[in-house]
């Protein structure tokens, strides 16, 4: 295995990303310091990830997760009509039950 040391790594014409097409691995131990926005598209999996500011997810988030939670928002209740229609689409009838 070949050893790179640089400081600085940019795309050939120092005006975009660098693609790491194979993927990247860090070693246990060491840690991965992004500044900026970051994007991830498709599955994160991390064994521990410490976020400084906000955080957007759109699905699913798991595992252990802690904080107080003082920010967090969460869809609107649905309507009444949105309740009914349910109930009539899954055949629950109230006066039935």
């Amino acid at each position: 295995m070949s050893v790179l040391k640089v400081n600085y790594i940019v795309n050939k014409t120092e005006d975009g990303p660098v693609e790491l097409s194979q993927g990247a691995t860090v070693p246990l131990g060491k840690t991965l310091d992004v500044q900026g926005e970051t994007s991830v598209t498709g599955t994160l999996s991390a064994g521990s990830m410490s976020v400084t500011g906000n955080m957007t997810a759109t699905g699913n988030i798991s595992g252990n997760l802690s904080g107080d939670g003082s920010n967090l928002t969460v869809p609107s209740n649905p309507t009444i009509g949105k309740i009914m229609a349910i109930k009539r689409i899954l055949g629950y009838d109230e006066f039935r039950a």
